[in-house]
């Protein structure tokens, strides 16, 4: 593969990763760089690896960059556990799915809004 091909197509994957309007798909993205960022590694091709190591990154910070939005928008659950100042109970929990159900561990959660400055900072693909 040549390096404009290879250019081409790094191209290609940071677009996809500003176009992605789910976290789902922005996660995708990031398990595939993931995937490829290994067998990268394998192969000893360390100019791949970097590139691929740089798709995570940017899909890292769009999955962070998603949940911000949802919190501004629809918000997040609150969790199960009810607040005893408030006197609440959880008879009717709430309908928002968390993160662990949208198929996002804590670790990645915390990268993601990490990379996003935990303020949803924009970033776009050079």
């Amino acid at each position: 593969m040549d390096s404009t091909s290879a250019l081409v197509r790094y191209e290609a994957a940071c677009q996809a990763v500003a176009a992605a309007c789910s976290i789902d798909e922005a996660k995708d993205i990031r398990n595939k760089a993931d995937a490829l960022r290994a067998y990268a590694r394998q192969a000893k091709n360390r100019q791949l690896e970097l590139n691929a190591a740089e798709i995570r990154m940017r899909a890292e910070r769009r999955v962070g960059q998603l949940v911000a939005e949802q919190r501004v928008t629809v918000g997040l659950n609150p969790g199960t556990r009810p607040s005893r100042e408030h006197g609440g109970s959880m008879e009717d929990p709430p309908s928002i799915p968390t993160l662990a159900q949208a198929g996002i561990d804590k670790h990645l959660a915390d990268r993601a809004l990490d990379a996003t400055g935990r303020a949803g900072a924009a970033s776009a693909c050079l």
